[in-house]
């Protein structure tokens, strides 16, 4: 079983992506021009690692290979295969990253596959499941470079809030966790209350979307200004519907309410509901500007001006700009 999890988890295309980086760029065999040979390396990457031609030729442009040293490559792709890289996976990693072709292994790759490993025990011992591991490395594959005694805490932490491991949302909850300080919570958690939250709101909110406490503790602050004085929110309304905090106030959220105030001053929609600020932007395109351009012309510019930030007017007075379009 640890086997297969560290198959199936710690070397999944995502974290090797990150993991290869690093090992090329920390410790790696240099190549010399007068070394180097084109014509072997496109050979060695079609017939070794498997890659086409054309993306041979491409790789070979910025990367050679020491044809004095055929072991070194060599060997690189022996350890991948140790721990089950398909050639498949071999070949995407090598076009991406070609830099680890030329890594020494036992004073660089060797102790990093050794230490991902660690990790992975690690977090099975905190109790959960290989799979939702794996779904958390792909989404934060830096992880892994996190002293494994910090991702035991966010487990238990998490774990203490009352997510059970096979919630799916526990994965978002330990994501955020991981990169999050107690100290920075208990001031996240501060700020909502200073804004007219309870506790308990907030726990609710966090297990609905996680993601709200994600951002910065000014940035929650702002948010949180505009949606009651701007937007005349109540608390509950965002306890219910936690995903608004992870909205841009700047870039989303600000330029289509005004957009919906004017639409509505004129009497051509009937209030602002709160599922067209969730709406993809050609949707809302579409629908509320688009469809109103003759109504109202200018209101795509000024649409656009408030998004890119250069509109200087207050809320109040932007709404009444638009009003005395003709």
């Amino acid at each position: 079983m640890a086997t297969n999890f560290i198959r199936n988890v710690m070397f999944h295309p995502y974290i090797r992506l990150r993991f290869l980086h690093s090992s090329a760029t920390i410790s790696s065999v240099p190549t010399t021009t007068a070394t180097s040979s084109p014509s072997f390396t496109v050979d060695f990457l079609i017939n070794s690692c498997g890659l086409s031609l054309k993306s041979a030729l491409s790789v070979s442009k910025k990367f050679q290979l020491n044809h004095k040293t055929p072991q070194i490559p060599q060997a690189v792709l022996e350890l991948f295969k140790s721990h089950h890289f398909s050639d498949t996976h071999v070949a995407q990693l090598i076009v991406k990253r070609p830099q680890v072709l030329n890594c020494r292994i036992h004073d660089n790759l060797k102790p990093k596959f050794e230490y991902l490993v660690k990790i992975g025990f690690e977090v099975k011992e905190g109790g959960v499941p290989a799979h939702v591991v794996e779904r958390f490395l792909i989404l934060q594959p830096r992880s892994i470079f996190q002293n494994p005694e910090k991702l035991i805490n966010a487990v238990n932490f998490v774990k203490n809030l009352g997510f059970e491991t096979a919630d799916k949302m526990f994965i978002h909850a330990f994501r955020v966790m991981i990169l999050m300080s107690e100290s920075t919570w208990k001031k996240k958690i501060k700020v909502m209350k200073n804004m007219g939250f309870s506790e308990d709101d907030i726990l609710k909110a966090f297990k609905r979307f996680p993601q709200c406490l994600a951002c910065s503790e000014d940035n929650i602050r702002k948010t949180l200004h505009f949606y009651f004085n701007t937007m005349k929110l109540e608390p509950q309304t965002i306890i219910v519907n936690p995903a608004l905090l992870g909205y841009s106030i700047e870039k989303r959220v600000r330029p289509r309410y005004h957009v919906l105030k004017v639409l509505e001053s004129k009497k051509l929609i009937e209030g602002i509901k709160l599922w067209i600020l969730v709406i993809g932007e050609k949707n809302f395109c579409d629908k509320y500007i688009d469809q109103f351009k003759d109504e109202v012309p200018g209101l795509l510019e000024f649409y656009l001006g408030i998004k890119e930030g250069k509109s200087s007017m207050l809320d109040g007075e932007e709404v009444s700009f638009l009003l005395q379009l003709k």
